[in-house]
């Protein structure tokens, strides 16, 4: 009985703490699911509009057939009502090949650009698909990971902020205040992981053993400056509980 008294005074005398370290890692959390769900649905996206542009370029290159196979029939026609029709037929497919292997290697990936054959003279150039490029591709991973990389970092902010002024530290609002403080601690704490992993790095230490000393070392400072000064109220935020 006296033990579990114990517990719960020590718990009592710690429960501030305790908050603060349950919402930093519930904080955490909505970082990597936000950041992981915003990644999935670009991923999604980007196949969408990858199977688009595929479908527009079959198309065209349908629209290129039909016109060849039309041209090579109003020639066959013509050319039957003359003497020499078998010659001039020969002749014609003979060109209708060499004009399908040009238009395939226009419209291939070895060209630079791709067309639909219309017309005996005439080529409409199409511009090149983006997703055709793996530079293009990796490109666009990249930009997709620092979309959802912002992201995660803008909820995780907004909930921690909002959870460690409300739930942790139970402070009254004064985003006038508290805002700016709460930005400038941020900062401080990224140019110290910042400079943790640097420092690791150049002493060839183990990826998560540099993890695990920021996470560990960061509520020792982080903690005491949002109690004292980025949550202090008015007439409160004496001492560390």
């Amino acid at each position: 009985m006296r033990a579990t008294q114990a517990l719960l005074s020590l718990l009592a005398k710690y429960a501030t703490f305790l908050r603060y370290c349950v919402v930093g890692a519930l904080a955490s959390g909505v970082f990597y699911c936000v950041a992981n769900l915003s990644a999935l649905l670009l991923k999604v996206d980007s196949r969408s509009e990858a199977q688009n542009l595929e479908s527009t370029f079959e198309n065209a290159q349908n629209v290129g057939k039909l016109a060849q196979d039309s041209n090579a029939f109003t020639q066959n026609a013509q050319n039957l009502e003359t003497p020499q029709a078998a010659n001039r037929q020969l002749q014609n497919a003979s060109k209708l090949a060499q004009d399908s292997r040009i238009c395939d290697e226009k419209c291939g990936l070895q060209g630079k650009s791709q067309g639909s054959y219309l017309d005996g003279n005439d080529r409409r150039d199409f511009s090149p698909l983006p997703h055709l490029s793996r530079k293009a591709e990796s490109t666009k991973k990249a930009q997709h990971s620092q979309t959802a990389t912002l992201l995660g970092s803008l909820a995780s902010f907004l909930f921690g902020y909002f959870a460690q002024m409300r739930l942790a530290f139970r402070a009254h609002a004064n985003h006038s205040t508290m805002l700016p403080r709460y930005l400038a601690l941020l900062a401080i704490i990224t140019i110290y992981a910042q400079a943790i992993t640097y420092l690791g790095a150049f002493f060839t230490l183990s990826y998560y053993l540099i993890s695990a000393f920021i996470a560990l070392s960061v509520p020792l400072f982080s903690y005491p400056l949002q109690k004292l000064w980025v949550f202090a109220s008015s007439g409160g935020g004496r001492h560390i509980v």
